[in-house]
């Protein structure tokens, strides 16, 4: 007989991703993962058209948040 667990459970086993868009995203990156970090079980960021200034607070957040740069890639 197999037995029903209810949803809260199988939800814990199941990874949630984000996926965040980085163009010229500088001004609100930074708040952007701190929020996502909260939320999601791994942050994935992508962009082709992130400038250095989106990368260098990308970076930034890292080093201020080293228990969260994990979750993020």
């Amino acid at each position: 007989m197999i037995q029903e667990r209810p949803w809260t459970e199988y939800c814990r086993e199941i990874p949630l991703v984000a996926c965040v868009g980085l163009m010229d995203e500088w001004m609100t990156i930074y708040a952007c993962l701190q929020n996502a970090c909260i939320v999601f079980d791994k942050v994935v960021v992508c962009g082709e058209g992130a400038t250095e200034r989106a990368l260098n607070y990308l970076e930034k957040f890292k080093l201020d948040y080293p228990e969260q740069a994990s979750k993020v890639e």
